[in-house]
C-alpha cells in the first residue's frame, strides 16, 4: 500500500471528493488524481496542506522526513497568502505535524517558560533573533546533556531540517 492509496483512504474516510480537497488545499485536482492513480507520494508542501484539510498526519501521504540536512534541497514555497486564509492553514498544519511533536517532549512544569520564550522571540527584531540563535548554538556546544540529546535525536532529526517561510 502506497501513499496514493493512503490519500484515497483518507478521502473516503472523510467522505470528501478529490475536487473538494483540491479546492480547499489550493492544489490542482489533476495533481491529486495523478498521485492516487500512480499510488505515489505527495509533494511535501502539498502534503502539509492536505494534512491540514483532512486532519491527518503528513507521514501518511509522503516521506516522513523529505529534507535531510546533507541535501541542498529547499522546501518549496507555501501557498500564497490569500487574505490570511492559507497562511493560517500553513501555520496550523506545521504546528500540528512538526512543532507540536517537539513541544510534547517539554516537561509540563517548563511549559510556561517555553511559552514565555516564544513570546519574547516574537517581539525581537531580526538582529536580536540572529544573536539569540548564535547564543543557543554556543550554549549547545558547552551545555548539552548527552543522554538527553541521544533520547531526542529521532524527534529532532524529523523536525530540525524543516524550515518554512511563515510570513505575517
Amino acid at each position: 500500500m502506497g501513499y496514493g492509496k493512503n490519500l484515497k483512504d483518507a478521502l473516503d474516510a472523510k467522505n470528501m471528493s478529490v475536487k473538494e480537497l483540491a479546492r480547499r488545499a489550493g492544489i490542482s485536482p489533476t495533481t491529486l488524481y495523478s498521485v492516487i492513480k500512480r499510488d505515489s507520494a505527495v509533494r511535501f508542501d502539498h502534503a502539509l496542506r492536505i494534512a491540514g484539510v483532512l486532519g491527518i498526519d503528513v507521514d501518511l501521504i509522503c516521506k516522513n522526513n523529505p529534507y535531510q540536512e546533507e541535501t541542498t534541497e529547499v522546501l518549496p514555497e507555501m501557498l500564497p497568502n490569500y487574505l490570511g486564509v492559507t497562511d493560517k492553514l500553513n501555520r496550523k498544519t506545521y504546528i500540528e505535524n512538526r512543532l507540536g511533536k517537539v513541544l510534547m517532549l517539554v516537561d509540563y512544569e517548563d511549559m510556561p517558560k517555553v511559552d514565555e520564550l516564544v513570546a519574547d522571540f516574537i517581539q525581537m527584531d531580526d538582529e536580536g533573533r540572529k544573536l539569540l540563535f548564535g547564543m543557543l548554538e554556543s550554549l549547545k556546544a558547552t551545555h548539552t546533556d548527552k543522554k538527553r540529546k541521544k533520547s531526542l535525536t529521532g524527534v529532532l532529526e524529523k523536525v530540525k531540517p524543516l524550515h518554512l517561510n511563515l510570513k505575517e
